[in-house]
């Protein structure tokens, strides 16, 4: 799930997703609206907030780093 369907369909919003990701609010607007990529921890960090709703290849991110994830991790 993307984190524009996440926010339109749930309770969540980018407050709460930027609290529990720990990063900002502006932040989580960017990746929502596909305006800026994630970095890998963000991603990760993401991915754990949301409980594997999102997952880290459901946010934006460049393609060395989705390499670098799937590399990393499998």
């Amino acid at each position: 799930m993307t984190l524009d369907k996440l926010i339109r369909s749930t309770t969540w919003n980018e407050t709460t997703v930027a609290k529990a990701a720990g990063c900002s609010q502006s932040m989580i607007n960017r990746l929502r609206n596909k305006r800026a990529t994630a970095s890998p921890q963000l991603a990760l960090a993401i991915e754990k907030a949301t409980r594997g709703v999102v997952k880290r290849t459901d946010v934006p991110l460049t393609a060395a780093n989705r390499k670098l994830l799937a590399l990393v991790l499998g």
